[in-house]
Protein backbone atom coordinates (compact mmCIF):
# COMPACT_ATOMS: atom_id res chain seq x y z
CA UNK A 1 0.00 0.00 0.00
CA UNK A 2 2.56 2.16 0.75
CA UNK A 3 4.61 1.43 -2.14
CA UNK A 4 1.65 2.20 -4.17
CA UNK A 5 0.89 5.30 -2.76
CA UNK A 6 4.94 6.37 -3.41
CA UNK A 7 4.41 5.66 -6.95
CA UNK A 8 1.53 7.80 -7.05
CA UNK A 9 2.92 10.54 -5.48
CA UNK A 10 5.81 10.36 -7.90
CA UNK A 11 4.15 9.91 -10.92
CA UNK A 12 2.04 13.26 -9.92
CA UNK A 13 5.30 14.89 -9.52
CA UNK A 14 6.49 14.01 -13.12
CA UNK A 15 3.09 15.36 -14.81
CA UNK A 16 3.39 18.29 -12.72
CA UNK A 17 7.03 19.31 -13.68
CA UNK A 18 5.78 18.37 -17.14
CA UNK A 19 2.98 20.57 -17.29
CA UNK A 20 4.78 23.39 -15.67
CA UNK A 21 7.50 23.04 -18.13
CA UNK A 22 5.23 23.41 -21.19
CA UNK A 23 3.28 26.51 -19.38
CA UNK A 24 6.80 27.93 -19.27
CA UNK A 25 8.00 27.56 -22.82
CA UNK A 26 4.37 28.51 -24.22
CA UNK A 27 4.68 31.67 -22.13
CA UNK A 28 8.52 32.50 -23.33
CA UNK A 29 7.21 31.99 -27.26
CA UNK A 30 4.95 34.45 -26.62
CA UNK A 31 7.50 36.73 -25.15
CA UNK A 32 9.31 36.01 -28.14
CA UNK A 33 6.27 36.82 -30.42
CA UNK A 34 5.83 40.06 -29.03
CA UNK A 35 9.50 41.10 -29.79
CA UNK A 36 9.29 39.43 -33.47
CA UNK A 37 6.22 41.67 -34.24
CA UNK A 38 7.91 44.89 -33.27
CA UNK A 39 11.16 44.06 -34.45
CA UNK A 40 11.06 42.30 -37.57
CA UNK A 41 7.62 42.17 -39.32
CA UNK A 42 7.46 45.98 -40.25
CA UNK A 43 10.90 46.28 -41.91
CA UNK A 44 9.61 42.77 -43.66
CA UNK A 45 6.57 44.37 -45.06
CA UNK A 46 8.80 47.42 -46.14
CA UNK A 47 11.45 45.37 -48.04
CA UNK A 48 8.82 42.77 -49.66
CA UNK A 49 7.12 45.81 -51.12
CA UNK A 50 9.98 47.95 -52.79
CA UNK A 51 10.95 43.95 -53.92
CA UNK A 52 8.16 43.82 -55.33
CA UNK A 53 8.15 46.97 -57.34
CA UNK A 54 11.76 45.91 -58.61
CA UNK A 55 10.26 42.59 -59.90
CA UNK A 56 7.89 44.48 -62.04
CA UNK A 57 10.43 47.29 -63.58
CA UNK A 58 13.60 44.94 -63.87
CA UNK A 59 14.24 43.47 -67.50
CA UNK A 60 17.10 40.98 -67.07
CA UNK A 61 15.52 37.89 -66.72
CA UNK A 62 18.32 36.53 -64.60
CA UNK A 63 18.01 39.64 -61.89
CA UNK A 64 14.36 38.97 -62.12
CA UNK A 65 14.49 35.46 -60.90
CA UNK A 66 17.01 36.17 -57.92
CA UNK A 67 14.02 38.93 -57.28
CA UNK A 68 11.30 35.79 -57.39
CA UNK A 69 13.26 34.10 -54.79
CA UNK A 70 13.91 36.88 -52.40
CA UNK A 71 10.11 37.32 -52.42
CA UNK A 72 9.49 33.54 -51.75
CA UNK A 73 11.88 33.52 -48.99
CA UNK A 74 10.77 36.52 -47.37
CA UNK A 75 6.86 35.29 -47.86
CA UNK A 76 8.38 32.09 -46.00
CA UNK A 77 9.77 34.42 -43.17
CA UNK A 78 6.44 36.17 -43.23
CA UNK A 79 4.42 32.97 -42.73
CA UNK A 80 7.00 31.87 -39.77
CA UNK A 81 6.22 35.26 -38.14
CA UNK A 82 2.23 35.12 -38.59
CA UNK A 83 2.62 31.26 -36.55
CA UNK A 84 4.38 33.46 -33.49
CA UNK A 85 1.69 36.25 -33.96
CA UNK A 86 -1.69 33.78 -33.91
CA UNK A 87 -0.06 31.88 -30.74
CA UNK A 88 1.22 34.64 -28.64
CA UNK A 89 -2.29 37.00 -29.23
CA UNK A 90 -5.74 35.98 -28.13
CA UNK A 91 -7.85 34.04 -31.12
CA UNK A 92 -11.44 34.77 -29.89
CA UNK A 93 -11.10 38.43 -30.75
CA UNK A 94 -14.06 38.36 -33.24
CA UNK A 95 -16.64 35.20 -32.70
CA UNK A 96 -19.28 34.87 -34.84
CA UNK A 97 -22.10 32.24 -36.32
CA UNK A 98 -19.91 30.49 -38.85
CA UNK A 99 -20.69 27.20 -41.10
CA UNK A 100 -18.34 24.76 -40.64
CA UNK A 101 -18.36 23.36 -44.21
CA UNK A 102 -18.14 26.78 -45.22
CA UNK A 103 -15.23 27.21 -43.70
CA UNK A 104 -13.73 23.78 -44.41
CA UNK A 105 -14.37 24.40 -48.05
CA UNK A 106 -12.60 27.78 -48.14
CA UNK A 107 -9.67 26.29 -46.89
CA UNK A 108 -9.66 23.14 -49.42
CA UNK A 109 -9.91 25.74 -52.55
CA UNK A 110 -6.85 28.19 -50.61
CA UNK A 111 -4.58 24.66 -50.49
CA UNK A 112 -5.88 22.68 -53.47
CA UNK A 113 -3.18 24.42 -55.90
CA UNK A 114 -0.77 22.98 -53.28
CA UNK A 115 -1.97 19.66 -53.44
CA UNK A 116 -2.30 19.44 -57.25
CA UNK A 117 1.22 20.82 -57.46
CA UNK A 118 2.84 17.78 -55.81
CA UNK A 119 -0.07 15.38 -57.83
CA UNK A 120 -1.88 14.61 -54.25
CA UNK A 121 -5.72 13.62 -54.14
CA UNK A 122 -7.66 15.90 -52.34
CA UNK A 123 -11.04 14.67 -51.23
CA UNK A 124 -14.00 15.67 -49.16
CA UNK A 125 -17.63 14.73 -48.01
CA UNK A 126 -18.98 17.45 -45.82
CA UNK A 127 -21.73 18.57 -43.97
CA UNK A 128 -23.68 21.54 -42.26
CA UNK A 129 -23.35 22.93 -39.36
CA UNK A 130 -23.26 25.93 -37.02
CA UNK A 131 -20.66 26.49 -34.59
CA UNK A 132 -19.08 29.93 -32.68
CA UNK A 133 -16.05 31.10 -33.66
CA UNK A 134 -13.35 33.29 -34.76
CA UNK A 135 -13.42 32.60 -38.55
CA UNK A 136 -9.77 34.11 -39.30
CA UNK A 137 -8.36 31.62 -36.36
CA UNK A 138 -10.72 28.97 -37.54
CA UNK A 139 -9.59 28.88 -40.89
CA UNK A 140 -5.58 29.17 -39.61
CA UNK A 141 -6.08 26.05 -37.54
CA UNK A 142 -8.05 24.32 -40.61
CA UNK A 143 -4.90 25.30 -43.00
CA UNK A 144 -1.84 24.33 -40.67
CA UNK A 145 -3.26 20.75 -40.27
CA UNK A 146 -3.52 20.51 -44.02
CA UNK A 147 -0.66 21.93 -44.85
CA UNK A 148 0.89 19.05 -42.21
CA UNK A 149 -0.90 16.66 -43.89
CA UNK A 150 0.28 17.59 -47.54
CA UNK A 151 3.79 17.78 -46.09
CA UNK A 152 3.40 13.69 -44.86
CA UNK A 153 1.73 12.79 -48.09
CA UNK A 154 4.20 14.16 -49.97
CA UNK A 155 6.38 11.65 -49.20
CA UNK A 156 4.46 8.48 -50.68
CA UNK A 157 5.84 6.99 -53.44
CA UNK A 158 2.41 5.71 -54.64
CA UNK A 159 1.00 9.01 -54.49
CA UNK A 160 -0.44 11.26 -51.50
CA UNK A 161 -4.29 10.89 -51.03
CA UNK A 162 -5.73 13.21 -48.57
CA UNK A 163 -9.67 12.95 -47.39
CA UNK A 164 -11.29 15.46 -45.41
CA UNK A 165 -15.08 14.68 -43.76
CA UNK A 166 -17.19 16.20 -41.67
CA UNK A 167 -20.40 15.27 -39.40
CA UNK A 168 -22.63 16.97 -37.37
CA UNK A 169 -23.97 15.13 -33.85
CA UNK A 170 -26.26 16.47 -31.57
CA UNK A 171 -24.21 18.94 -29.34
CA UNK A 172 -20.77 19.30 -31.62
CA UNK A 173 -19.00 19.16 -35.41
CA UNK A 174 -16.66 16.69 -36.35
CA UNK A 175 -13.89 17.13 -38.67
CA UNK A 176 -11.33 14.67 -39.42
CA UNK A 177 -8.51 15.12 -41.75
CA UNK A 178 -6.61 12.11 -43.24
CA UNK A 179 -3.51 11.75 -44.70
CA UNK A 180 -1.66 8.23 -46.43
CA UNK A 181 1.41 9.78 -44.92
CA UNK A 182 4.86 8.85 -43.14
CA UNK A 183 3.00 8.67 -40.33
CA UNK A 184 3.89 8.92 -36.71
CA UNK A 185 4.74 6.82 -33.37
CA UNK A 186 3.54 7.21 -30.01
CA UNK A 187 5.77 9.32 -28.44
CA UNK A 188 6.01 11.90 -31.25
CA UNK A 189 2.11 11.71 -31.08
CA UNK A 190 1.89 12.40 -27.46
CA UNK A 191 4.23 15.54 -27.82
CA UNK A 192 2.11 17.05 -30.58
CA UNK A 193 1.47 20.86 -30.11
CA UNK A 194 4.07 21.40 -27.56
CA UNK A 195 6.00 24.49 -28.30
CA UNK A 196 9.35 23.63 -30.74
CA UNK A 197 8.32 20.03 -31.05
CA UNK A 198 8.59 18.74 -34.91
CA UNK A 199 8.57 15.38 -36.72
CA UNK A 200 10.35 17.44 -39.78
CA UNK A 201 13.50 18.36 -38.59
CA UNK A 202 14.96 21.49 -38.87
CA UNK A 203 12.88 21.80 -41.68
CA UNK A 204 10.03 22.35 -39.32
CA UNK A 205 9.53 24.37 -36.60
CA UNK A 206 6.20 22.78 -35.08
CA UNK A 207 4.59 26.24 -34.82
CA UNK A 208 2.28 25.33 -36.90
CA UNK A 209 0.46 22.49 -35.27
CA UNK A 210 1.07 24.38 -31.77
CA UNK A 211 -0.87 27.07 -33.15
CA UNK A 212 -3.80 24.97 -34.17
CA UNK A 213 -4.14 23.29 -30.75
CA UNK A 214 -4.41 26.35 -28.85
CA UNK A 215 -6.44 28.34 -31.50
CA UNK A 216 -9.35 24.99 -31.20
CA UNK A 217 -8.61 25.09 -27.74
CA UNK A 218 -9.63 28.84 -27.03
CA UNK A 219 -12.98 27.64 -28.76
CA UNK A 220 -13.70 24.73 -26.21
CA UNK A 221 -12.70 22.22 -29.01
CA UNK A 222 -10.24 19.31 -28.81
CA UNK A 223 -7.76 17.72 -31.49
CA UNK A 224 -7.23 13.83 -31.32
CA UNK A 225 -4.52 12.01 -33.27
CA UNK A 226 -4.43 8.58 -34.37
CA UNK A 227 -1.30 7.70 -36.82
CA UNK A 228 0.89 4.51 -37.17
CA UNK A 229 4.36 4.64 -39.15
CA UNK A 230 3.79 4.47 -42.45
CA UNK A 231 0.20 4.16 -42.54
CA UNK A 232 -0.96 7.91 -42.05
CA UNK A 233 -2.14 10.14 -40.11
CA UNK A 234 -5.94 11.15 -38.71
CA UNK A 235 -6.54 14.65 -37.29
CA UNK A 236 -9.91 14.80 -35.39
CA UNK A 237 -11.47 18.16 -34.40
CA UNK A 238 -14.51 18.23 -32.13
CA UNK A 239 -16.04 21.93 -31.72
CA UNK A 240 -19.27 22.79 -30.20
CA UNK A 241 -22.66 23.90 -32.11
CA UNK A 242 -23.94 27.20 -31.93
CA UNK A 243 -27.19 27.15 -29.42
Amino acid sequence: MVVMLVILLLTRSLQYKEKTLVAEKNEMVAHLSASINHELKNPLTTVFGFLQLLYQTEQDAQKKEYIEISISELERAKSLISNYLAFAKPHSEKLERLNVKDQIHYTLQVVRPLANQHSIELDSDLADGEIIADKQGLQQALMNLLLNSIEAAVLVPSGGKITVNSFISSTKAVVSIQDNGVGMDKEQISRLGQPYFTTKGQSGTGLGLMVSYSIIKSLDGVISVESEVNEGTTFTIELPLAD
